[in-house]
């Protein structure tokens, strides 16, 4: 780094980089709005000054983390002819609409609403997603807040009458561990009985760990913390 970026008194530099860029307040925060597509990531602090600038070592690096929850998901179906079954909707629940990040924590507070998002959605005309065998594989994935509380709302067509689609509603989600955790990726398993089956039969969606699903590259923010407390 150029010295003309650091303190001329000899004090240090304090550098860390996060992902999106977002207004900083004056005690290192920043908030969010959460639609489940943000991928929000952080980096360690890192500090130099003209006496011991910033290096190019492996400690010095400003590597970026993973700050939510990634959720991939999965249906299988308990039925021996899948071939008219189909996938109308998927919504996931629970998702909190607004994140403020702490800098100096390295921590993320959920805000207090909670919203429904939209995993998969046929259009008006369109038939859903058809199951090869009988399992199907959602396109994509949703970022969630970790340690939250989900459940899922799924629509199932069996026929071309919509009046005929089973509707399963608030199918809990339970994670391996306990919990979902800040940057780890899981596979969300939805094990769905015979449509043919009446009601009730107890569906709960299992999350296991996976592995990340990386999205668009993204370019990165450095934020000059010292600056920030200078203000306050």
């Amino acid at each position: 780094m150029p010295e003309r970026y650091y303190p001329s008194d000899g004090s240090a530099l304090y550098l860390r980089g996060y992902y999106p860029p977002a207004p900083l307040t004056a005690d290192g925060r920043l908030t969010y709005r959460l639609t489940g597509e943000e991928d929000l990531m952080l980096t360690g602090e890192q500090n130099g000054s003209l006496s011991a600038p910033f290096g190019e070592s492996d400690s010095q690096s400003l590597l970026y983390r993973h700050l939510l929850t990634q959720l991939i998901f999965t249906l299988t179906v308990e039925a021996e002819d899948t071939g008219a079954l189909r996938v109308r909707s998927l919504h996931l629940n629970g998702l909190t609409d607004e994140v403020t990040l702490s800098l100096a924590e390295e921590s993320l507070l959920p805000g207090e609403r909670t919203v429904s998002v939209p995993v998969y959605e046929a259009g008006e005309e369109a038939e859903g997603l058809p199951f090869d065998g009988n399992k199907l594989t959602l396109p994509g994935y949703v970022l969630v807040q970790p340690s939250a509380t989900l459940t899922i709302d799924l629509v199932l067509s069996v026929d071309d009458d919509r009046t005929h689609d089973r509707e399963y509603r608030a199918l809990p989600v339970r994670f391996e561990g306990g919990e979902g955790e800040g940057g780890t990726a899981y596979t969300v398993r939805v094990e769905l009985p015979d449509p043919v089956i009446p009601d009730p039969v107890e569906i709960v969606a299992v999350a296991t760990v996976g592995r990340w699903q990386e999205g668009d590259s993204g370019s990165g923010e450095l934020v000059d913390n010292r600056s920030a407390e200078t203000e306050q």
